[in-house]
């Protein structure tokens, strides 16, 4: 297969919200994400990436109520991310209180990263 395995990562994350959508959450899928990324962490083609590997194993790590490891992970996602500080400290802070619950993002938080006009928004939306 020619997929990175940041590819197959977030395939395993979309088969997870599959089977929680469905009441079946399976961890075997956040399980298979957290492989594919520790993998894609290893691909030096992809460092600008690596901040981004860090907040997902983060997130996965604390739904896995691996809070310890989540918490390394969420301390390694640097500001070249773009990811909102915001958004990396609610989710360290919901590892700290060893919430592994999957959480809604605030409204604000989502603008910030898909709608925003400004420069330095992740994603333009024309």
């Amino acid at each position: 297969m020619d997929a990175h395995r940041y590819d197959l990562a977030l395939l395993a994350l979309e088969g997870y919200r599959c089977t929680r959508e469905s009441g079946k959450a399976d961890t075997r899928w956040l399980e298979l994400a957290v492989t594919e990324l520790l993998a894609a962490l290893a691909d030096e083609q992809y460092v600008s990436l690596v901040a981004y590997y860090h907040y997902l194993l983060g997130e996965i790590y604390r739904q896995l109520k691996f809070f310890q490891k989540a918490i390394s992970h969420f301390d390694q996602v640097t500001s070249v991310s773009r990811l909102p500080q915001e958004l990396v400290d609610l989710q360290r802070a919901k590892a700290f209180a060893r919430n592994a619950e999957p959480q809604a993002l605030p409204p604000h938080l989502v603008e910030s990263l898909f709608m925003s006009d400004e420069e330095d928004s992740m994603l333009k939306v024309s």
